[in-house]
């Protein structure tokens, strides 16, 4: 995991289990932005509540997370959402993209 320190990165899925267990791996490795896609809201509170523990417990790896939701039913739309997250959140920069459907 020492390969996503101080990286960025975008998890899609992470209303989906799957993406909430990878998102919360990547934020314990010590990835410096997060932006987790959902198609809804049900992954939200739980990582708000996350990153306010670590912010919290002074964890010094502690990653910036953001989450973003997608509506899918303009599949034109969707180069255009992902071209404003890298550089909105991510500095212009993309280092992984995680797909977890």
């Amino acid at each position: 995991m020492k390969k996503y320190v101080g990286s960025h990165a975008i998890v899609t899925g992470g209303s989906s289990e799957i993406g909430r267990k990878v998102s919360r791996k990547l934020m314990k490795a010590g990835i410096a932005k997060l932006v987790i896609c959902c198609r809804d809201t049900r992954g939200d509170i739980g990582f708000k509540t996350e990153n306010a523990i670590a912010l919290a417990n002074g964890n010094p790896m502690t990653s910036v997370a953001v989450i973003e939701y997608f509506d899918f039913k303009n599949p034109e739309d969707i180069e255009k959402k992902f071209a404003t997250i890298i550089k909105t959140h991510l500095d212009g920069k993309l280092h992984h993209m995680f797909l977890c459907h």
